[in-house]
């Protein structure tokens, strides 16, 4: 960075000043404003301004240095320590190497812990039946340990069920149903498309590829359906009489359902990352011990398994949701022209479940 461009972030740094104000009401209402005196700021980002991320990164940018027996996934300042281990001895010294690390790091950079934004999730199989959680104190506080956890939006909990996400994500979405009811009466349907696209489908799609394997997506789905009737001005809420149809509306409306959402995100990922999958020729003893009309040569190689978490793994299930689509699909090398295709398919089809997509045989030629 040249001298000029050094002093400029200086001046913006050094020299500021900061005061704490309290607001309060007297007896006759009269609003009061209390004070503190001038303090010079000797460290620190002013928050909210364009360099206050990339400040904090700067700062910040050796602690994965200093993590040594786990991995550290950084976000601004949303950091995660994630420790594997084998049994429950080495998973205890782990996280107390770690949690030490982490305490060293802060109290050299001059940051403060909060014990009560800290959670300890212990990720573990459903059918474990004892679990020993470890023990770990922040500021001589005891890090409490909870069931589900939050990582930059996406609800986990601590056997990978995907059902409080799919949960959370439905509730945003019913909530919102009753503004489209309200917005027909003011908006085009160009208009409420877009309000759709903003607040209903940017909740569905965000990091689909990684839950949207897992059956309680029928929950967002119910909720998409909901938004879908309030759009078209139809009865959205259950009653004695049974709801129309939505499929029609999806198609008339050009949008695609929670699981064709799923399966055009999982064919672009497989497109952009194909590094992440191999072939049925990369694995040519396992290839001939189950070839049959179902299973092609230049197909991604999906090993059999009979564990349902294994079948909803993410990669596993995008593997088998890119074989199953038409070669017509498949062999389009220009990305954006194969994104284009596959809507207009599954469009066409409107699926409503995973089942309903592996049963499909495709006719389609484009």
């Amino acid at each position: 960075m040249c001298d000029e461009a050094l002093s400029w972030v200086s001046t913006f740094l050094i020299g500021r000043t900061q005061i704490v104000q309290l607001k309060s009401l007297d007896s006759d209402n009269n609003e009061i404003i209390t004070k503190s005196e001038v303090a010079d700021c000797s460290m620190g980002v002013p928050q909210g301004t364009v360099l206050g991320p990339v400040g904090f990164t700067v700062y910040d940018n050796d602690f994965p240095l200093k993590i040594i027996l786990a991995c550290l996934y950084l976000y601004a300042d949303d950091s995660s320590v994630v420790v594997r281990a084998k049994n429950y001895p080495e998973l205890n010294t782990k996280t107390e190497i770690a949690n030490q690390n982490v305490m060293d790091f802060a109290k050299s950079n001059f940051l403060r812990l909060n014990a009560k934004k800290t959670n300890l999730l212990h990720i573990h199989t459903a059918q474990t039946k004892s679990v020993v959680n470890p023990h770990i104190t922040v500021n001589e506080e005891e890090v409490s340990v909870s069931q589900v956890g939050k990582i930059l939006g996406v609800t986990i909990t601590d056997t990978f069920n995907w059902k409080a996400h799919c949960e959370e994500v439905a509730s945003k979405l019913r909530s919102t149903a009753y503004r489209f009811s309200m917005l027909r009466a003011t908006l085009t349907l160009p208009s409420i498309k877009l309000v759709y696209f903003a607040h209903v489908q940017s909740h569905i799609l965000y990091t689909i590829i990684i839950w949207g394997g897992s059956p309680h997506l029928e929950q967002i789905f119910i909720a998409q359906k909901r938004c879908v009737r309030a759009m078209a001005g139809k009865r959205y809420w259950r009653g004695p009489a049974a709801l129309d149809s939505c499929k029609p509306l999806f198609r008339e409306f050009k949008i695609l359902t929670v699981y064709c959402l799923y399966i055009l995100e999982s064919a672009k990922f497989v497109r952009k990352y194909p590094e992440k999958f191999s072939k049925n020729t990369d694995h040519p003893h396992t290839f001939r011990q189950t070839r049959n009309t179902t299973h092609k040569e230049n197909d991604l190689f999906v090993q059999t398994c009979r564990n349902t978490s294994f079948v909803q793994n993410p990669l596993v299930m995008m593997a088998r949701i890119w074989n199953h689509l038409p070669d017509s699909i498949k062999t389009i090398e220009n990305d954006k022209l194969l994104s284009k295709k596959l809507k207009i398919l599954l469009l066409k089809y409107a699926f409503y479940d995973m089942h309903e997509f592996f049963s499909c045989k495709f006719d389609d030629v484009f």
